[in-house]
């Protein structure tokens, strides 16, 4: 079906609905598990790089989308300097420049050459003046190194948490990267969690704070990731710390709000903490 779209030059949108359909075939989590009917896939869009280079800059922001998709998987050298160009390119819209961030570190990752983010946004880092692809690649290095993290790179995330509001509209074209998280603040709580809970831990202060005033639905969200990163096994509720003793007060207050909420107790019995606020205020002390 890949050799078949340079045969539709004269019916582009044929063109259009097998590169979608072929996109969405390339997302699926599993096929990459049969590594020699992946690679004679992958060799089949030889030929259309040069195509799909076209379309990714197209004004047809999901014909955009869905070239750069298929580039993720299959796309050789040129697609890797096309990634790299756009998100270099500062006459790019924010959006733009972070989504071709996100882009190359998936190229790299599915290439297994996890270094080349390293090394690429470990130097660019400390002198891009966009907040948004700061961001970007902060997430990007603190998801890689885990907990051997650079203060730098969580400071980032730090300021990147201050500033929500004015990176969210950008994070919201983030999908095919992010799809699963609403905000910039839930995903890099999430982040935090997957490199160093223990830095987190000691900066989220803040954003227990606003707890009690967020939505029922966004407090449950942003309760669960808190939990994960300080409440990490039931030896944490041995050692009640002083942030520790914030987040029961505040998840007390919570239970108060909305009694018998079951999304909301859920999650604090997945952590092995009380569902009652008497009880959570009992267990702070």
């Amino acid at each position: 079906m890949a050799r078949m779209i340079p045969h539709y030059q004269h019916l582009p949108a044929v063109q259009l609905r097998l590169g979608a359909f072929l996109s969405s075939i390339l997302d699926l989590s599993y096929i990459q598990e049969d590594a020699a009917l992946y690679a004679e896939l992958s060799e089949a869009f030889a030929l259309l790089e040069p195509t799909l280079l076209q379309w990714a800059i197209s004004d047809n922001d999901d014909q955009a989308q869905m070239a750069q998709s298929i580039l993720l998987y299959t796309g050789k050298d040129a697609s890797e300097q096309f990634f790299l160009q756009e998100w270099q390119d500062t006459s790019n819209s924010s959006s733009c420049r972070g989504y071709a961030a996100f882009s190359l570190s998936n190229f790299y990752f599915l290439r297994e050459q996890s270094e080349k983010i390293l090394h690429t946004y470990s130097v660019a880092i400390a002198n891009e003046a966009n907040e948004f692809v700061r961001f970007v690649m902060a997430a990007q290095l603190v998801l890689l190194t885990g907990a051997e993290a650079q203060d730098a790179w969580l400071m980032e995330l730090l300021a990147a948490l201050a500033n929500q509001d004015v990176l969210d509209q950008d994070f919201d074209d983030m999908v095919p990267f992010v799809g699963e998280f609403d905000n910039v603040q839930e995903y890099i709580l999430a982040v935090f969690g997957k490199s160093r809970p223990d830095f987190l831990e000691n900066n989220i202060s803040p954003i227990i704070d606003e707890l009690t005033a967020m939505p029922a639905l966004k407090q449950v969200n942003y309760l669960r990731i808190i939990a994960d990163a300080i409440f990490p096994d039931e030896n944490a509720l041995k050692d009640i710390t002083p942030i520790r003793r914030k987040v029961l007060l505040a998840a007390a207050d919570i239970v108060a709000q909305h009694p018998g909420f079951i999304n909301l107790l859920e999650v604090l019995r997945t952590y092995g903490l009380p569902q009652e606020a008497y009880q959570l205020r009992q267990l702070a002390g």
